[in-house]
């Protein structure tokens, strides 16, 4: 299945990063021609606390830092660093079919 709105992990990151005490950075690198650019994410934290993660290649900045923010909080949740964040998804939600590709995710998150 694929998405065709670019789901907002970025924020939902940065807010469990912040509840954890460690600041993520957002590294790009790139692939292509200038007119068909690819780009991929790499999410780094201060002082080697957590592994890095990568989103796959991606034609957009933004698709590729969600994406790579997404893999992030699926580790944390399966390794049980994070379970609840006190924020509204549902109003990070905005189609069915993205609801149905994060459920792991949503499953794990309080919705208001």
């Amino acid at each position: 299945m694929s998405i065709s709105v670019v789901v907002p992990f970025k924020p939902i990151l940065i807010e469990a990063a912040r509840n954890l005490n460690v600041e993520p950075h957002f590294n790009f690198v790139t692939k292509g021609p200038a007119h068909a650019m690819q780009f991929m994410c790499h999410i780094s934290f201060d002082g080697g606390a957590h592994p890095n993660f990568s989103s796959k290649w991606k034609n957009t900045k933004k698709e590729a830092e969600h994406l790579a923010a997404y893999f992030c909080l699926n580790y944390w949740i399966e390794q049980g660093i994070i379970k609840v964040l006190d924020i509204n998804f549902n109003a990070l939600m905005n189609s069915r079919s993205n609801v149905e590709s994060c459920s792991k995710i949503s499953r794990h998150y309080k919705i208001k």
